[in-house]
């Protein structure tokens, strides 16, 4: 417990709290984002929870429903234009509505409130600014200030940030002898800190105010409020939190993983167009929040996908024309273009190809036809493949096969590492031929 009278507020901005219904379409219970478990968490691991208020202005709850609101009713329209396109024959889609979204989502929200002062954190709920503020919001107005200030000055928008903005005026009036977070994501916050803030302090000596952006910052704060209320008992945070971990969830989501797939269709590779492809996001290397607009946020995510597409089979056998005659490497060559062996990018007799069953038969039958190297390969104690592979290597559609098992020493290693000399070793002894045909006319000499 605090060793005075002082008082802790966190404030939350709409922007900060809000669901993104583009990745996460469910409307049928209601709460507040990730970051706000991860602000309540940070309080209650420092042991601040009787000392620090949660506070959501009235401008924010009804920001939020407004919000989901408008999100379902977009989602609705684009899920029944495209029922629309639908042309199954005795199909159709009824809608069963109990009630209106709107009086549905409101009870949902009065039962997360209910949810919220249940718990062990205080949640205040900041009333919106009374008429006493009211010739305050007017000026703001006329005189273009902060928070209410458009492009250049040149705008009136910004009435909902004025509205908050005087909110919390009057709620740190009542509440003077206490230190404050205001958490937003609002650009115009953000840019106007310390015009804002100075305002706030000229009229409240004894406020400490601090409008903050990131989750760090956040965690800072908290440290500096926890070693106020009990210097002894203090007991650093973790670093395990993440600023983006709603962010990377979403990433590491089904819903996601499809709608990343779903992008992927027609995948086109320069000249081929790939029948099907599935992409997989391998690794997040790095994620940074650009600028954001009121409940508009975007961000830059570095990462590494896999791109994996499949073939049929006689895009397989174009496949390895492309690649014997070198299309995409050469200007002008296509798959069709006639071409003497010896200018072919890679002669069919240095290819191995390496696969797993009979629709590989037609790619096999044309390596083999023009002298490379084939290997069928199994899973690991897989009988019926095992047989199946070997009377490939029987009827002559292969060279060999082995376990799908690439280790230093297994069958397959060593078969394919030596192919790859057996390919060196005739590239090698090609270009001495074509060397030592030079080198047999000798070099000229000085006449004696």
């Amino acid at each position: 417990m605090s060793s005075n009278n002082k008082e802790y507020f966190i404030i939350f901005d709409t922007n900060v709290l809000f669901q993104r219904y583009e990745s996460k379409a469910d409307f049928s219970s209601f709460s507040f984002n990730s970051t706000y478990d991860n602000v309540v968490n940070m309080i209650n691991q420092l042991d601040i929870y009787e000392s620090v208020n949660l506070v959501i202005p009235s401008v924010v709850w009804r920001e939020m429903e407004k919000q989901i609101i408008e999100k379902h009713d977009e989602r609705i329209v684009a899920f029944k234009k495209t029922i629309e396109k639908i042309q199954f024959p005795e199909f159709s889609i009824s809608e069963n509505l109990l009630e209106e979204y709107s009086v549905f989502i409101k009870g949902k929200i009065e039962e997360y409130k209910v949810e919220l002062s249940n718990g062990i954190n205080n949640v205040i709920e900041m009333n919106i600014a009374t008429n006493q503020r009211f010739d305050s919001i007017v000026d703001r107005a006329f005189e273009k200030k902060p928070p209410f200030e458009g492009k250049d000055k040149k705008s009136d928008k910004g009435f909902k940030d004025a509205l908050l903005w005087e909110s919390i005026f009057e709620f740190v009036s009542s509440h003077q002898e206490a230190s404050y977070v205001f958490y937003t994501q609002d650009c115009i916050f953000k840019d106007n800190e310390d015009i804002l803030t100075e305002e706030l302090l000229a009229m409240f000596a004894g406020v400490e105010f601090k409008i903050c952006s990131a989750e760090d910052v956040i965690k800072n704060i908290f440290e500096l409020w926890a070693k106020e209320i009990d210097e002894y008992s203090f007991i650093p945070l973790e670093d395990n939190f993440d600023e983006f971990s709603e962010l990377r969830m979403w990433l590491d989501s089904d819903s996601f993983k499809e709608q990343l797939n779903a992008y992927s269709y027609d995948f086109i590779e320069e000249t081929r167009l790939i029948k099907h492809s599935s992409t997989v996001l391998m690794e997040i290397l790095n994620i940074s929040e650009n600028t954001s607009q009121e409940d508009l946020v975007s961000y830059s995510i570095d990462a590494i996908l896999r791109i994996g597409y499949t073939i049929d089979n006689t895009s397989k056998t174009r496949a390895l024309f492309e690649i014997n005659k070198g299309v995409n490497r050469h200007e002008g060559v296509e798959v069709n273009t006639k071409m003497p062996e010896e200018l072919r990018r890679v002669p069919f007799q240095n290819i191995i190809y390496v696969a797993d069953g009979p629709s590989d038969i037609p790619a096999f039958s044309l390596v083999n036809k023009n002298h490379g190297a084939t290997f069928a390969i199994y899973p690991h104690g897989d009988m019926k493949a095992m047989r199946q592979v070997e009377q490939m290597r029987v009827d002559g559609r292969i060279n060999m096969y082995a376990e799908a098992n690439y280790q230093e020493g297994t069958t397959a290693y060593m078969w394919i590492c030596h192919k790859i000399k057996e390919c060196a070793e005739r590239i090698r002894k090609r270009e001495r031929e074509k060397i030592s045909v030079y080198a047999q006319v000798g070099t000229p000499k000085h006449l004696t």
